[in-house]
């Protein structure tokens, strides 16, 4: 199919997110009155977006060449391998816990 947006959001109605995060999806839905309904744009504060899978692949398949293009010139401009790692961790994990160091650490290649 031609035109099909990159993402949506899934329309559940106005409710506060107090209220969002109790609700069951499946009883909601149950509803006979209750229809749950799609925009291209944000409509309520608790719409959930939605972006299809093929999109989202493409956006791995580009961050991926995008990150090792930057190792490259990294290296070619004399990095170290530890301003590299650092660069790397930074970039998977985005924030420095100590649990996601350690499992960084622990599985990293020496």
């Amino acid at each position: 199919m031609k035109n099909l947006p990159e993402k949506i959001y899934l329309n559940f109605g106005d409710m506060t997110k107090d209220e969002f995060e109790k609700e069951d999806y499946n009883a909601l839905t149950q509803q006979d009155e209750y229809a749950v309904t799609f925009s291209e744009y944000k409509v309520y504060d608790t719409d959930v977006i939605y972006i299809r899978e093929d999109t989202v692949e493409d956006a791995k398949v580009n961050a991926m060449k995008d990150i090792a293009w930057k190792v490259h010139c990294m290296i070619s401009v004399g990095k170290s391998i530890a301003e590299i790692d650092h660069y790397v961790y930074d970039i998977c994990f985005n924030t420095k816990t100590d649990k996601k160091r350690k499992i960084y650490n622990d599985n990293k290649l020496n």
